[in-house]
């Protein structure tokens, strides 16, 4: 009977999971950055969107103030 091959296979395995194990939690940790490097690349480009839409709506704002403001002085001075 030959046991020692049969050691041999158990052995080698249970020496291959923690390499598995580790290479697996290396794997997460890159899943991880890469995710949050997409995600703050797409955070940047709605921001900068939102930036955008706020500049236009303040000019937007002043601009309808600014009208009102002329029909304001207009009316007072009648």
């Amino acid at each position: 009977m030959d046991f020692g091959a049969v050691a041999l296979e158990y052995h080698s395995f249970f020496m291959i999971v923690p390499l598995l194990l580790t290479l697996a939690f290396y794997g997460f940790i890159v899943y991880v950055l890469v995710s949050l490097l997409r995600f703050m690349k797409q955070k940047t480009e709605s921001d900068r969107e939102r930036n955008a839409k706020l500049g236009e709506l303040i000019s937007l704002l002043r601009e309808t103030n600014v009208g009102r403001l002329k029909n304001e002085q207009v009316d007072e001075n009648r």
